[in-house]
């Protein structure tokens, strides 16, 4: 698990949303849902 994920998760959080959370970190949307979904799964 990387420590990245688990930021991508609270910004997720925060947020309240996945969108806010690729905003906050400049990122692509299938990167930060990929995060995710691995930390999930």
């Amino acid at each position: 698990m990387d420590l990245r994920h688990l930021r991508y998760i609270a910004a997720a959080a925060r947020n309240g949303s996945f969108s806010a959370a690729v905003n906050e970190f400049n990122d692509r949307r299938q990167i930060v849902s990929r995060a995710c979904r691995k930390l999930y799964w």
